[in-house]
């Protein structure tokens, strides 16, 4: 324990007190350093003293006389160079720069800003991927956390090409990209081209035929044929079946008339000529039809014998 100072000792430290620091009484300066995971105590000196040198700059501005034109384009240059590094929100006035601390340039670090663009979840993750090389600001990689992100500057911040964290998050995107037009599994066709497999939407949109298949063409699965095409081949069978007919009925034809060419030569005592109808075989219509040809181009057997006789 301390002993207790005697009176002249109290008298000599009145203005000096050994135990309680004015320095240690930093409790703002330990909530930023931790909002901000600023490792190095000497950032945020820095942050501080340029952040009174800006409001001192801006007091000295504010003095001069309202109708000087320095005053006016001193003032304008200020504001354009504090917004263009990102530590006032606006250009519209000079009671702005009173307001910069040393916060307003921790928010402008690369950490803060990587957060600001969601490529980390929290600071230290965000400092854990610069310190590995993974982050890179236009052409050049960044490997210091303490670095100070312009507005201009912002849009550039990206992956290193190399990076395996920007390869994972393509993949990702491409997964979910996949996901939402409903192709998360490659569809396989089989060889018969009927079958498919993971793909439910791809059966769906196959379900349908285009306005420009072929007609008879199957779709779907491979298998099944539309109402319209069913009935175009039914179509086609039956006129199939018509020539058949008609075939038919005339071989028929030219039978009956043979057989009543052949029954006007030697018809009976009667007269009768009633048409006589006979189912024969093709063999037997081709037969008909030679003995027809040779009637035609020549006497018959029994007109020859009547001449000879």
């Amino acid at each position: 324990m301390v002993r207790k100072l005697k009176f002249h000792e109290q008298k000599l430290l009145r203005k000096v007190d050994f135990i309680n620091w004015e320095v240690d009484n930093n409790l703002h300066e330990v909530k930023v350093l931790r909002k901000y995971h600023i490792e190095k105590r000497e950032d945020y000196t820095k942050y501080n003293k340029l952040s009174r040198n800006i409001r001192e700059v801006a007091q000295k501005i504010r003095d001069l006389d309202e109708k000087d034109g320095f005053r006016a384009q001193s003032t304008s240059q200020l504001l354009e160079k504090l917004y263009s590094v990102g530590l006032i929100p606006t250009k519209q006035s000079l009671s702005l720069a009173n307001e910069v601390n040393a916060s307003s340039f921790c928010r402008r670090r690369l950490p803060s800003v990587m957060l600001k663009l969601r490529m980390a979840q929290n600071l230290k993750t965000a400092i854990t991927f610069i310190e590995q090389g993974h982050i890179r600001v236009g052409p050049e990689i960044i490997t210091d956390p303490a670095f100070i992100v312009t507005r201009n500057m912002e849009d550039f911040v990206t992956w290193v090409d190399s990076s395996k964290i920007k390869q994972h998050v393509m993949t990702y995107n491409e997964e979910e990209n996949s996901t939402q037009l409903g192709k998360r599994v490659p569809c396989w066709k089989t060889r018969s081209g009927s079958e498919e497999m993971g793909c439910t939407s791809a059966k769906q949109l196959s379900a349908v035929p285009g306005d420009e298949e072929g007609r008879g063409k199957a779709y779907g699965n491979g298998e099944a044929l539309s109402d319209e095409y069913k009935m175009k081949g039914l179509e086609k069978v039956k006129y199939v079946h018509g020539e058949e007919e008609r075939t038919n009925t005339r071989n028929q034809e030219n039978l009956e008339k043979n057989t009543l060419f052949h029954k006007g030569k030697h018809k009976d005592a009667s007269g009768n000529s009633n048409k006589i109808s006979i189912h024969s075989s093709e063999s037997q219509q081709e037969f008909f039809r030679m003995l027809d040809e040779k009637i035609e181009k020549g006497r018959d057997y029994c007109s020859e014998e009547e001449d000879v006789t």
